[in-house]
């Protein structure tokens, strides 16, 4: 049973809804039908809510975006079928940017599915790559001794068995 100090940060493209490129939507909820969540991530969040876990989303988008990641989050009624409240959703912007938001929130593990955000986040105690790849990976000079850190896993079933423990 995880421990409810804890606080669990997952990013929502890659990790939780597959990857979504806002900038290229026409029409609010236009592609929305043809996304759809990772598998296992609604059921992975609300499985760590019911147990006591303290979740919160963490995800990149710009500014004038954010309106669509909520649309796409209400669109798949994912505060209902998750448990995790609408104020637990936090949206940053640029480099870097999740890093501070990690600190001001407590984030104790973090799951994510680019490298490169994993690596700006050295002050959280565990830090999870989901389905991370290899040709992003090799793009980081000392990759092998960052990854000595960063736990890789490729599916929700893995990170649950890793976060239940």
């Amino acid at each position: 049973m995880p421990d409810t100090q804890e606080v669990l940060g997952f990013d929502i493209n890659g990790v939780i809804i597959e990857n979504l490129r806002l900038g290229k939507l026409v029409l609010p909820g236009d592609r929305f039908p043809r996304t759809k969540p990772v598998q296992g991530a609604f059921q992975g969040l609300a499985e760590l809510k019911q147990r006591g876990s303290r979740i919160v989303v963490i995800s990149m988008c710009k500014p004038g975006q954010v309106w669509l990641a909520r649309r796409c989050l209400g669109a798949f009624r994912f505060y209902e079928r998750t448990g995790i409240p609408f104020e637990d959703v936090h949206y940053c912007s640029g480099h870097g940017s999740k890093e501070p938001k990690c600190r001001e929130l407590g984030v104790t593990r973090f799951v994510d599915d680019k490298f490169g955000v994993l690596s700006t986040l050295p002050d959280v105690p565990c830090r999870y790559l989901f389905q991370g790849r290899q040709r992003e990976i090799e793009k980081y000079p000392n990759h092998a001794d960052a990854l000595k850190t960063i736990r890789r896993v490729e599916s929700w079933r893995d990170l649950l068995v890793d976060l239940l423990r």
